[in-house]
């Protein structure tokens, strides 16, 4: 990709209009034979499986609690999803669950097969089961069970429903079971009544005493109902052979006929879940979702899984979760943000978007693309012919959009589209705000002049020279302030002559108020009115003839070390500010981080709003959208549990102790103390501080972080509490603090009469023991030592042959067979400590594959991972293992770590490492891309701080070629 392009992509310089795709929608008498849905794509979607819990990813059912707790019915027991972790819950005995139901005192109660039971908590953390259906089994053929249709905690006493008897666990403990009819096909909860279909009777109900007949419940026999919510006219039903019913014990059942029919019975719609808004979640079994209100007309239609929904599960915290049988799904909902990416027709990398000709285009390094409805009613993209290459930009200017792509600049008018002129590459066209029809079109080391009276051309080319252009600022119709990422900003002034316009170029350097050096770059903006400019990580003012730096600027602590990359983008309503990684957003002159759960939401690279107030994000996995009319549930109620404590006492044992905190807890003489916590529900930017009040302790609370682990070792004897907060990444704190008091209990030799005695003791023996005897004993334990060192040693050395062979298979990457990412994560933040310690220099150099998804997309996926395995070969010759460290960071990118290596060095490392590949590259037209920064570590700097800047690095090179080398800066 051409410099101008890898520039477009880091700096986001353009300006976009893109809208919100909207529709009506048809209700459950229209005519319309396929439904309209909202095409401003999916909501935030959170995926789970087998990699994030230890069973098989099959599931029946899902229900939550008040705190956010979300438990799941699995083929192997239940899953428990707590503090942001997933425990598995089983007994003894395989279960394979099929119900569940919160009964009132905290319990779960299981539904499984040929066994019910109920799941409890206990202080320690740990859950016990208790088998429920063996208090039945006196009841003449009740056993065996069979299947558990449906778990129900009504008012009076716990429901069991199984395939000839229905069980009742009264509230008192009295225990009933009525008989049933025939087989039980299925069971659903009516509000508080059971209902069943049953084999050759159709739809029954459980009236107190017996099964009787729903009126009209016959028609059941053939099909039956998978599920049900209450409904404004009764209850909704959902029935995968015949769509939607609604109804009641009285009337019976009867059929809806809606707009969207033949898709629920395309799809099969299988679950049916009440929402807090009045609107209802509609899930199928080929992994749809569909959004109803209570008149039952179709509001958003999404596919959130490719396996068949089982079940659905509203959450506290602003979540729907799904059970399919392949994963679980957590969907934001009401969720200001949506989505659209490559599951919608759209590939390559995002530079651009515009609403243009009532359909969304958007700019990316594979072409043009453009929306359209497939035939139900989805948004799909498809590419254009126009322009086949990158494309950097767009902008819509009344009924014409300029394509600014690779090779030159076209314009689309009335679905066609016309070259106006060939270009090295348009990174940005800027519409004038002085001179009306006028576009400046931005590309390496010039400027375009575009002008519009009856059609479109092009009136000047200014030639730049040695200024490499990243942003410009009009300061006036003949005045502009320039971004140059070689250096000083340039002030350009245009003047007309007789053989046309021409511009005078004036570097503005230290005589103008900037820093000696600029060797980072500079790039320009204009807020509030004011214009800015930036040099590193440096702000300064412009004052019409001179910069003033503004070291407190808000700014500065906003985007902290990305300050040369932020933009902003604003309306009326609301105004934006973004980098490539984060976006905030000014409320009250405030500003506020926007909760970006996604990481589809990195790599940011363009704002629009529409003019309601709606946000389009162009980042490299997609398009997102943010609605902030929308409820936001950052502010929702948040619970801060204690998940488990752990101690380890004296004598090296580990025990889980009572983790409620709610009396001061005893604790032996200890080796160490581990305390696991987090927040209920679901929210990935949630952080985390403590503070242990003590002997040992401090008052001051540790720095905010991700971490939901405290460990101490060796506590003195006497009283402490340890004190634990959360927050948010909009700042929201839970309404709870963790205090957990505890003391801890001095060692039998801390104590002052043992203290006293042993002094004694020592004086007496002293004076007793001859010089003989001591050398005599002295001996016999030399032996005996060195009998069991050798025995440690032996059993030490089988331990560690056993976990180094764990340990490889945990942290070697199932491609290449380097180190993962997990393990660069474990070897880079222990060599960051032991160098802090040392005060050595540490050096990371950031390899990244060029052009590899292109590679990919010509030669297949099964060549791209042979040249990925090549790669990480040729790495392997430049590190020196086990002091330095080689892994596979992410995709196509590789980081090596080398210690006490400094900048210089790491610099003669990286051109060996560049040069090896290009000679292995060279007949696959394979390159690398290197970025290097190093650093001491040291207090006040962080681990993260080295690889952003190794990163931003590795950024660098690629704008400025590929297969090049870029130095970050000194940290």
């Amino acid at each position: 990709m051409p410099v101008a392009a890898a520039r477009k992509l880091l700096k986001c310089l353009v300006c976009l209009a893109a809208a919100w795709g909207t529709s009506s929608l048809a209700g459950p008498n229209s005519d319309s034979t396929s439904a309209a849905v909202d095409a401003s794509g999916v909501p935030m979607l959170s995926r789970f499986n087998a990699e994030h819990y230890s069973v098989m990813p099959q599931h029946s059912s899902i229900v939550t609690d008040a705190n956010g707790r979300v438990f799941v019915g699995n083929v192997e027991g239940v899953l428990l999803y707590s503090a942001g972790r997933f425990e598995h819950l089983h007994p003894a005995q395989e279960m394979s669950v099929r119900s569940l139901a919160l009964s009132d005192d905290g319990g779960v109660l299981v539904g499984a097969y040929d066994q019910f039971g109920c799941f409890r908590e206990q202080p320690d953390g740990e859950w016990t089961y208790t088998d429920l259906d063996e208090q039945f089994r006196d009841v003449p053929d009740a056993h065996p069970l069979g299947r558990i249709w449906l778990v129900a905690n009504l008012p009076d006493g716990q429901y069991f429903l199984a395939e000839r008897r229905l069980f009742r666990i009264g509230s008192n403990g009295e225990k009933q079971s009525w008989p049933i009819p025939s087989n039980v096909l299925n069971g659903v909860l009516v509000g508080n009544e059971i209902w069943a279909r049953v084999v050759d009777q159709g739809l029954m109900r459980f009236d107190g005493k017996a099964f009787v007949s729903v009126p009209g419940g016959e028609e059941f026999i053939v099909f039956g109902v998978q599920s049900a919510a209450p409904h404004p006219e009764g209850t909704l039903f959902t029935s995968r052979a015949k769509g939607l019913y609604l109804g009641d014990a009285k009337h019976g059942l009867r059929h809806i006929d809606t707009a969207y029919d033949a898709w629920m019975l395309q799809t099969q719609v299988y679950s049916v879940a009440a929402l807090a808004d009045g609107n209802y979640a509609l899930a199928t079994l080929s992994g749809e979702v569909a959004i109803i209100d209570a008149s039952l007309a179709l509001k958003k239609q999404y596919r959130i899984s490719n396996f068949p929904i089982t079940d659905i599960a509203a959450s506290v915290d602003g979540g729907l979760w799904f059970a399919t049988e392949g994963d679980l799904v957590r969907m934001e909902w009401p969720s200001p943000w949506a989505f659209v990416g490559e599951e919608d027709g759209l590939f390559g990398a995002l530079n651009d978007a515009e609403w243009f000709e009532g359909k969304r285009w958007v700019a990316t390094s594979l072409g043009l693309f453009r929306s359209d409805r497939d035939d139900d009613g989805r948004v799909r993209f498809h590419a254009l012919p126009w322009a086949r290459d990158e494309v950097w930009d767009l902008q819509r200017i009344g009924d014409d959009l300029l394509v600014g792509e690779r090779k030159s600049v076209q314009v689309v008018h009335a679905g066609e589209a016309t070259r106006l002129i060939d270009s090295d590459g348009v990174f940005e066209l800027i519409p004038s705000t002085f001179v009306p029809g006028r576009v400046l079109a931005l590309e390496d080391a010039s400027i375009l002049e575009l002008d519009h009276t009856a059609s479109w051309r092009v009136s000047v080319r200014h030639d730049l020279g040695e200024v490499a252009i990243s942003t410009l600022v009009e300061l006036a119709t003949d005045r502009w302030l320039i971004g140059n990422w070689r250096g000083y900003p340039q002030l350009v002034t245009r003047t007309s002559g007789v053989d046309g316009p021409h511009i005078v170029v004036q570097p503005l350097g230290p005589e103008y108020g900037l820093p000696e050096q600029a060797d980072a770059g500079s790039s320009v903006w204009k807020t509030g009115g004011k214009t800015f400019a930036t040099i590193g990580d440096d702000l300064y003012e412009w004052r019409g003839n001179h910069f003033v730096a503004q070291p407190d600027h808000p700014l500065v602590k906003l985007a902290g070390t990305r300050l040369n990359e932020i933009e902003f983008r604003g309306g009326e309503k609301h105004q934006y500010a973004f980098t490539s990684r984060d976006i905030w957003i000014e409320q009250d002159g405030q500003w506020q981080s926007l909760n970006l759960e996604s990481r589809r939401a990195l790599g940011m690279t363009e704002l629009s709003l529409a003019d309601d107030g709606r946000l389009t994000v162009v980042a490299w996995g997609g398009l997102l959208t943010y609605d902030p009319r929308l409820i936001d549930h950052q502010d929702a109620t948040f619970h801060l549990r204690m998940h488990r404590v752990w101690l380890t006492d004296s004598g090296r044992q580990t025990r889980l102790l009572d983790r409620r905190g709610q009396v001061m807890l005893e604790l032996p003489p200890l080796e160490g103390l581990r305390f696991e916590y987090g927040i209920d529900g679901h929210d990935s930017a949630v952080e985390y501080r403590n503070q242990l009040e003590g002997n040992d302790g401090s008052v001051e609370w540790s720095e905010w972080s991700t971490a939901q682990v405290r460990e101490f070792n060796r506590l003195a004897p006497g009283d402490y509490h340890l004190r634990v907060q959360a927050r948010t990444r909009a700042g929201h704190i839970p309404s709870n603090t963790l205090d957990f008091p505890f003391h801890v209990q001095p060692r039998w030799y801390q104590t002052r009469a043992t203290a006293w005695a042993v002094a004694a003791l020592v004086l007496l023996v002293g004076s007793l023991l001859a010089w003989s005897w001591g050398r005599f004993r002295s001996r016999q334990l030399h032996d005996r030592n060195l009998e069991l060192e050798r025995e440690v040693a032996a059993h030490t050395r089988d331990l560690e042959i056993a976990n180094q062979r764990l340990s490889r298979l945990a942290v070697q990457d199932g491609l290449t067979g380097i180190t993962n990412r997990r393990g660069f994560e474990q070897f880079y933040q222990r060599t960051w400590n032991r160098l802090a310690e040392q005060r050595q220099t540490l050096a990371l150099l950031m390899v990244d594959v060029d052009f590899f998804k292109q590679y990919n997309d010509q030669h297949g996926h099964l060549l791209g991972d042979e040249v990925l395995r090549g790669i990480a070969r040729q790495l392997e010759h430049e590190v020196h293992e086990p002091v330095e460290m080689l892994a596979r960071f992410g995709g196509e990118e590789f980081v090596i770590v080398l210690p006490g290596i400094d900048i210089e060095d790491a610099t003669t490392r990286a051109h060996a490492v560049r040069l090896r590949c290009e000679i292995f590259g060279k007949d696959r037209d394979v390159t690398v891309s290197v970025g290097v920064a190093a650093c001491v570590p040291r207090g006040g700097l962080k681990s993260a701080q080295l690889l952003d800047e190794a990163d931003a690095a590795l950024y660098r090179a690629k704008k400025l070629g590929r297969n090049r080398i870029e130095r970050g800066r000194q940290i």
